[in-house]
């Protein structure tokens, strides 16, 4: 019989899909003609992954404050295709962030830390090193700490609502009587600086906010600090985006005049102006708003948008009257239709009247606490018999605001006005009452 030849099998094994190193056992079989396996042996391998280096901190940067975490590669088999280093200060590692290493050559590798992102602490910083390799297993590579504790440190927080940035001084020499913060945009020199008064956090902490409402442009922006009057603590030059330096104060828009509050248009001004002489009340039937206007002398007209109300007009069968009116009455309590009442009802003109959700009149005493919650909730579209339905708050307003005579325009338009439409929240079918009734006890 002739003798088979021998055959020779190998079998490349995949570190990645194991991740780990180490020692590796392998065992071989054989698949027989019939389906089963036949044992033929095994082996052991070592596999040995390394990486070695110098972790350390360098350049200090007071004015940004924060510094370089490098890591320079002395030894590493198979090659390095990532490095992470995770830094910290506090002591529970609350602060720590995994920084991905920039590789600067084929050595190095490198790291902005920057103390606003670790809360702000300063001191000792723990600085750890994991490479990634070839193979994806995620080695160790090396730790140091570094310590940052510069006097005098200023950092930027975007911790504020939209428009603001938090300016603190840190390590501030202590017995200071008071601390100024003068900020400026780097466009245009000097021209919108605005010195902040420091509020103290401690004998060594000082702080302002910076409001972009105050400045003409973003972009970069400068702070210096300055203790007891004249003497120079430190500066800090940062990014304050344009996008957020949008409208503030009064605009004219449209043929309006406007105000916003860090490019959000504000809804309402009245604690802006303060209680006018005179109004016009313009009633949109299409939207179901009524929008209060208030005089501007400078332009001239009623093109001040001091609030909008939401309400219900008449319905197709009792449309509420198109045209200009002026104000003829008002009634505290008024008897409706129906039968029913209401209150702070303003007469518009004939029938029609600006008044609050109207109630059952099941015989006197009338109150509050008969308010039907599905009409309540009805306001926003047609409902009501001609006249303008409001929620009680709304309804006083005028009541309490606009004298006889007050112009009304109810006109029709697919566009709800300047201030838009406002968002009715509903009421259970079980509130018999206005939640925005002052004399409501809740």
């Amino acid at each position: 019989m002739a003798k088979s030849a021998a055959a020779a099998y190998a079998a490349e094994v995949d570190v990645s899909r194991h991740q780990s190193q180490g020692l590796y056992n392998a065992h071989v079989y054989a698949l027989m003609a019939d389906g089963t396996k036949a044992f033929l042996g095994k082996t052991t391998f070592e596999v040995v992954f390394k990486v070695t280096g110098t972790v350390t901190g360098e350049n200090p940067d007071t004015n940004d404050a924060g510094f370089d975490a490098v890591f320079r590669v002395t030894e590493a088999t198979p090659d390095i295709t990532k490095v992470q280093i995770p830094v910290w200060c506090a002591s529970d590692q609350s602060d720590i962030v995994w920084y991905d290493a920039e590789k600067v050559d084929d050595t190095t590798y490198k790291v902005k830390v920057r103390a606003v992102n670790h809360k702000g602490n300063l001191g000792t910083y723990k600085i750890h090193v994991y490479a990634t390799l070839e193979s994806g297993i995620r080695l160790f590579a090396g730790s140091a700490n570094y310590e940052f504790n510069p006097p005098s440190v200023l950092l930027v927080f975007n911790d504020q609502q939209y428009g603001y940035r938090r300016i603190v001084l840190k390590n501030a020499p202590a017995g200071l009587k008071s601390v100024s913060f003068p900020a400026w945009s780097k466009k245009n020199g000097q021209d919108d600086i605005v010195w902040y008064t420091g509020k103290k956090n401690s004998s060594t902490e000082w702080q302002c906010v910076i409001d972009s409402a105050k400045h003409k442009d973003g972009g970069t922006f400068l702070v210096h600090c300055y203790g007891d009057g004249d003497t120079l603590l430190g500066g800090i030059t940062f990014n304050f985006p344009a996008s957020e330096f949008g409208k503030n104060g009064w605009v004219y828009e449209g043929g309006y005049k406007l105000y916003y509050d860090h490019n959000k248009l504000v809804t309402d001004v009245e604690y802006l102006i303060g209680k006018q002489s005179s109004y016009v009340l313009r009633v949109n039937r299409t939207t179901c708003t009524v929008t209060v206007y208030a005089y501007d002398s400078a332009k001239g007209g009623y093109i001040i948008p001091v609030k909008v109300f939401l309400c219900s007009v008449g319905t197709a069968k009792d449309p509420s009257p198109v045209g200009t009116f002026h104000t003829s009455a008002k009634y505290r309590w008024k008897a409706m239709n129906g039968p029913s009442f209401a209150q702070y009802a303003t007469r518009i003109v004939d029938h029609v009247l600006f008044h609050s959700i109207p109630c059952p009149d099941y015989g006197q005493p009338w109150d509050q606490y008969q308010v039907p919650a599905y009409k309540y909730n009805l306001l926003g579209q047609p409902a009501s018999q001609g006249c303008i339905r409001l929620q009680c708050a709304s309804a006083k307003w005028i009541y309490d605001n606009c004298p006889i005579g007050t112009t009304v325009v109810i006109y029709d338009s697919p566009n709800p006005g300047p201030l838009g439409k406002p968002v009715l929240v509903p009421i259970p079918e079980s509130q018999t009452w206005d939640p925005t009734d002052p004399s409501v006890n809740r």
